[in-house]
């Protein structure tokens, strides 16, 4: 059908008003608009040391000389790890503000050691945990499977390797994922540490301000360093061991009063591949709860009045929907196999937080 012109002259005059309606409509809302990556994402007071949610911080840290099984086919006693393991400990307590649990020699067995992870089930979004653990260390390639070694335990009994005495890489990976903690860092100073390793490494190009602080702080993390790869690893030094005093050194001297489990790893990496050429291993555990955040340090004595504890429920509320919304309770047999396991090895608490 033809239109009459000046049908299509009033058309093409309410369609020019029109536009002109909206786009002062939108202009004088304050409608949509393009942030340039110049313009901060939160406003300028949120971007003060003072603004970041403060955390209940802890470690449990286990250094282990003397194991109770010498001899011939016994575990070769060490030199440096007990007094690495009481450093560490001594240091984060004393300016760090940690609550410290400390385990050495013939006080990391087997039970006090999965009785102090089974700790991190009763641990929340306001909590941030440090686990070191110095030691020996063992690897299975058949397995494909890393362990820890208490100090009570077994290294052969008879003909085979004494694996149930030891705790298993892959028992600890599943305690530390069922923690509703916020923060947890591994570092593990110990042969074959790598094998506990499974996610990428950190990004060294990523530049850390406040706002990356703050949203490192508000979305948990599972992290790890380790003092080396699928190799053995020195135990040797002044005291220390190499890896344990580039921790101590940074850990004393930081360059920045606020600093990340990355900022430690990398320069741990860098000083320790220049003195021994071990490969320092750091980034996040494979796990379904780390949510991309990092594990922060803070030192106490130069970062003052912190906002009200109330404020990191705010400041992480969208991370814990997501926990939520994406987890309904799995009673399948799988879920409550794994809650067998877990109950059966000593983790009572976190066999309950798994059901």
């Amino acid at each position: 059908m033809r239109v009459p012109m000046r049908t299509v002259r009033w058309l093409a005059v309410a369609t020019v008003l029109t536009g002109l309606v909206l786009i002062i409509g939108v202009r004088l809302s304050g409608g949509p608009r393009i942030t340039s990556r110049e313009s901060p994402l939160f406003p300028a007071a949120d971007l003060s040391i003072t603004s970041i949610p403060p955390l209940r911080y802890h470690a449990i840290v286990i250094g282990i000389d003397s194991y109770a099984d010498r001899g011939p086919e016994g575990w070769p006693d060490l030199a440096n790890a007990r007094a690495d393991a009481e450093a560490i400990a001594a240091t984060l307590r004393d300016e760090y503000d940690f609550d410290v649990t400390l385990l050495t020699d013939r006080e990391a067995t087997r039970e006090r050691i999965l009785s102090a992870l089974d700790r991190l089930s009763n641990f929340g979004e306001q909590d941030a945990v440090l686990i070191y653990y110095a030691g020996h260390g063992f690897y299975d390639k058949r397995l494909g499977e890393g362990f820890w070694v208490p100090s009570d335990a077994r290294r052969r009994v008879g003909d085979r390797w004494a694996k149930e005495d030891w705790i298993w890489n892959s028992t600890l990976t599943k305690v530390i994922d069922a923690s509703r903690a916020r923060h947890i860092l591994v570092i593990c100073d110990a042969c074959y540490g790598g094998s506990l390793f499974r996610g990428d490494t950190v990004d060294e190009s990523v530049e850390q301000d406040m706002t990356w602080y703050r949203r490192a702080l508000a979305e948990p993390s599972r992290f790890l360093i380790t003092s080396g790869d699928l190799e053995p690893v020195l135990d040797s030094g002044s005291g220390h061991s190499i890896f344990a005093q580039a921790v101590l050194n940074y850990l004393r001297f930081p360059d920045e009063p606020i600093f990340s489990a990355s900022d430690l790893g990398l320069a741990i990496r860098r000083k320790v591949s220049a003195l021994t050429g071990q490969m320092v291993r750091l980034g996040p555990l494979n796990v379904a709860s780390h949510a991309g955040g990092e594990f922060v340090f803070l030192r106490r004595e130069k970062i003052k009045d912190f906002v009200r504890p109330e404020s990191i429920a705010s400041s992480t509320r969208t991370a814990e929907k997501k926990r939520a919304g994406s987890s309904c309770k799995d009673t399948s047999e799988a879920v409550l196999q794994q809650a067998a396991a877990m109950y059966a090895q000593g983790f009572t608490n976190t066999a309950r937080r798994i059901l």
